[in-house]
């Protein structure tokens, strides 16, 4: 007779988790991308961006409300995923930090890659341009991050602000925590160089995003 042990159960919740983690932050990066440079590049095509500059509306509120408007299914799909963290929580092997700081990371992902997504898309003015430009640096930006991180000595104090401007590797350490502790410490489970430095490139970005606005659009 095969039995089951609470040690399988816990293996097999923490599996799962660090599954749903990360296709979780891949897929929040991705329709952030499509429905953040996909409703401003609309506004556009339609001819509507124009009026609402004609409006009473100031720049940030105009670059932060098409932002955020477009990201509701991203923050739906955000919240839909905290239920299913707490059963496998149950199931063992999980922490609540680790879903907490798991859910952060990927909020904070959101903001960053929107911001991204909103300045390319109020800069170009083709449909096919913002969304090519959107998704290529991105994928440009991460591979740089990398790059620099491994050409960065682990004695420098750059290193973890630099490398916590990638979202997969701040993940990697919260579902891992035993792989960067080499004494006999307590184990604790953080993410706050990789929230800071995605919080200063989401508001730089969204700071320039305003400034440019008006000299964007409408198009000379």
């Amino acid at each position: 007779i095969q039995t089951t042990t609470i040690g399988e159960f816990a293996r097999l919740g923490n599996l799962i988790f660090q599954m749903i983690s990360f296709l979780q932050l891949l897929l929040v990066m991705f329709f952030t991308l499509l429905f953040s440079a996909g409703s401003i590049a609309q506004e556009k095509d339609r001819g509507t961006l124009i009026l609402l500059l004609m409006t009473e509306l100031k720049d940030r509120e105009l670059v932060s409300g098409k932002t955020q408007s477009s990201l509701l299914i991203v923050y739906v799909l955000l919240a839909a995923s905290i239920p299913v963290c707490i059963f496998l929580h149950l199931l063992g092997g999980v922490e609540l930090a680790q879903i907490f700081w798991m859910e952060l990371i990927c909020l904070i992902t959101v903001f960053a890659t929107g911001s991204w997504a909103a300045l390319v898309a109020f800069w170009r003015e083709k449909t096919f341009q913002t969304l090519a430009i959107s998704v290529l640096g991105m994928v440009v930006f991460l591979g740089v991050v990398v790059l620099l991180a491994g050409l960065l000595g682990p004695s420098s104090a750059l290193r973890p602000w630099i490398a916590g401007l990638d979202p997969f590797r701040a993940l990697y350490e919260i579902l891992n925590p035993l792989s960067l502790n080499t004494g006999l410490e307590p184990i604790s489970v953080s993410a706050w160089p990789s929230l800071i430095s995605l919080s200063v490139l989401g508001v730089a970005l969204r700071v320039f995003t305003v400034f440019r606005l008006r000299v964007w659009n409408p198009s000379r």
